[in-house]
């Protein structure tokens, strides 16, 4: 095991390592394999491989920087020996942990974007205009790696233009522990994550935001449908700064369940088909309820 500390990294160089899913990497880190590290050839049992765990520190504003081929990454050996400058095949985010990686040099050329509690397997993920590649694997030359920002929020909103509604940052995972509860986020999964691991997905709003929504077309078109397939919402967590409301029908209708911040509920009556984030960070003098009431006439343009 090799260890690097810089001002803004701290990576670990593991040799023979084993597989560790997402949510059992620590918070705000990421490890990248040299090869699948879940691939199984002629009978053979898992293989291990050569990793980087690289974290960065949480509540920061600025991304850290990595280059494939410089840096922490300047000698990259396969499992032959053969020294490469490009061979990360797959990349596992653990919780509070983003990666950008660029197929160029110095954050250009195509870019695909990991988000937290993901397994990427790298070939699956193609290049469109590199004629001499196919995918990322192999190919990741530089990127970002970034944690919660310093209002211990998504780092994403803030490429959002301050107040934007209705659009939440969000995004999805598949078998995970509870998640971290990160401020002005909520988190919606199939089955209660205390007790089996579970798929869902997280919505977020801050940068300004006092509202956000999503309907059956968003759940669909943002692939919420397909992670919770099957057994539907079935638990909520709010996070701190926010107030999660979802709905029985589309469009904010019918039986809702309000889940307060820092609260959580399990969903037993309905699967739900629309859901309403309220921020709680500004000061109100009405109550969950009338708040949610007053979202609903403004959506639905009563």
């Amino acid at each position: 095991m090799i260890v690097l500390l810089t001002s803004l990294l701290f990576i670990i160089k593991s040799l023979n390592a084993d597989y560790i899913s997402p949510s059992d990497i620590k918070r705000g880190c990421a490890r990248f394999y040299l090869s699948n590290p879940n691939s199984f050839y002629k009978g053979m049992s898992e293989e291990n491989t050569q990793v980087w765990t690289v974290c960065v520190p949480l509540q920061k504003d600025k991304p850290s920087k990595i280059a494939i081929g410089a840096g922490l990454f300047a000698k990259i050996k396969d499992k032959y020996g053969q020294d490469t400058a490009n061979s990360i095949s797959f990349i596992s985010s653990g919780p509070d942990c983003w990666i950008e990686i660029f197929s160029g040099k110095a954050q250009t050329g195509e870019t695909y974007t990991i988000t937290p509690l993901m397994d990427v397997d790298l070939k699956d993920i193609p290049l469109k205009n590199e004629p001499e590649h196919f995918s990322f694997n192999d190919n990741i030359i530089s990127g970002f790696i970034r944690s919660t920002d310093s209002a211990g929020e998504n780092p994403e909103s803030n490429d959002l233009p301050a107040g934007t509604v209705p659009i939440a940052v969000w995004y999805t995972f598949k078998n995970v522990k509870p998640a971290p509860l990160d401020n002005g986020c909520s988190y919606f999964y199939d089955q209660d994550p205390n007790k089996e691991r579970s798929n869902g997905f997280v919505m977020c709003m801050s940068n300004g935001q006092h509202l956000a929504h999503v309907d059956q077309k968003d759940m669909h078109d943002r692939g919420f449908s397909d992670v919770i397939k099957g057994n539907g919402i079935k638990y909520v967590v709010s996070g701190p700064q926010v107030a999660s409301g979802i709905y029985e029908h589309d469009n904010w209708l019918g039986k809702k369940h309000i889940i307060e911040q820092n609260d959580k509920k399990f969903i037993e009556d309905f699967d739900g088909k629309s859901i309403i984030l309220i921020s709680t960070k500004y000061p109100k003098e009405i109550s969950p309820e009338e708040m949610f009431a007053a979202a609903e006439k403004f959506l639905q343009g009563k």
